[in-house]
């Protein structure tokens, strides 16, 4: 190939490549050197298939083992569903914690009257039924 003239000196030559089963990705593989335009050779054409075919199996692979699918998280609920039974767990908790005061203020409380029925029992000598 010789020199390019006038204004189709700078303008390049683009050589499509194709990469497994995608669609042609059009590239730049020339260059202009002294007004010479250099391309790709057959054999660094068909390098650079492979290595696209390659890399698109790699990402295959890789894709079915990293990617999450809508089959990987369709048992996991809904962004509704999810709130709503967190509402209902956080009103359980709370109702649990209020039975907890209330019991354990109860439990002070018994506790009192124990020890008040047990001097009322020393003071007139009988025997606890408890």
């Amino acid at each position: 190939m010789g020199p390019i003239p006038g204004n189709r000196r700078r303008e390049s030559i683009k050589s499509v490549i194709t990469f497994g089963n995608t669609k042609p990705i059009v590239n730049e593989h020339s260059h202009d050197y002294n007004g010479y335009m250099t391309k790709l050779s057959d054999d660094d054409q068909i390098l650079v298939n492979a290595i696209g075919n390659l890399i698109d199996e790699k990402i295959k692979d890789l894709a079915e083992t990293t990617l999450v699918t809508k089959n990987d998280i369709k048992h996991l609920p809904t962004k509704e569903e999810y709130y709503r039974r967190e509402d209902e767990t956080m009103k359980e908790l709370k109702a649990v914690r209020e039975e907890i005061t209330i019991l354990s203020g109860l439990q002070s409380q018994v506790h009192d009257h124990e020890e008040k029925l047990e001097k009322i029992f020393h003071k007139l000598s009988l025997n606890p039924a408890f």
